[in-house]
């Protein structure tokens, strides 16, 4: 999308320049300028908009937006009314410039130390999809946690029934 909005841009810039040239009153290729510049700046802050507004699309999904109060709200939701399963997906910002973002063979081998027969870990383009069954909420919770701290994991979903019932 950004190719396209480059020439849209570089063909009125074009069109702007042959225009105050071929213009021969000093008066109207001053104003017709302006009025291009001012169309160039019109179409160059719209077309940014959407890259702006990027980071409010999922406020829910971004913790950062969401107060300590609203996160406790919603952790109760990741629980069913009887506390014996629990389930939900949590969004992780991306990994910095400064971290090398680990593989999905990388983030699988890191995360063996959970995988066992009752818990199934599935990695794909980053995204961590846990499923089976854990002692606890805690337990739930601290194998999630882990899995957001490996750079290179930008979302895990997680459906986890657990043994003992969190109420």
């Amino acid at each position: 999308m950004s190719t396209i909005y480059f020439l849209i841009l570089l063909s009125l810039t074009t069109i702007a320049i042959i225009s105050s040239k071929l213009s021969t009153k000093k008066r109207h290729r001053l104003s017709f300028a302006v009025v291009m510049l001012v169309m160039l700046f019109a179409f160059s802050y719209f077309s940014s908009v959407p890259v702006l507004a990027a980071d409010l699309t999922q406020p829910g999904a971004i913790e950062r937006f969401v107060s300590e109060e609203q996160q406790e709200l919603e952790e109760d939701l990741n629980l069913t009314p009887g506390g014996n399963h629990y389930s939900g997906i949590e969004h992780v910002d991306r990994t910095s410039a400064n971290e090398t973002a680990a593989s999905d063979e990388a983030i699988e081998q890191t995360l063996e130390e959970f995988s066992s027969d009752d818990l199934t870990i599935a990695v794909a383009n980053g995204s961590v999809r846990l499923s089976g069954k854990v002692e606890n909420k805690e337990i739930a919770r601290h194998v999630i946690e882990q899995t957001k701290n490996i750079p290179g994991v930008y979302e895990v979903t997680f459906d986890l029934g657990l043994e003992n019932a969190a109420l």
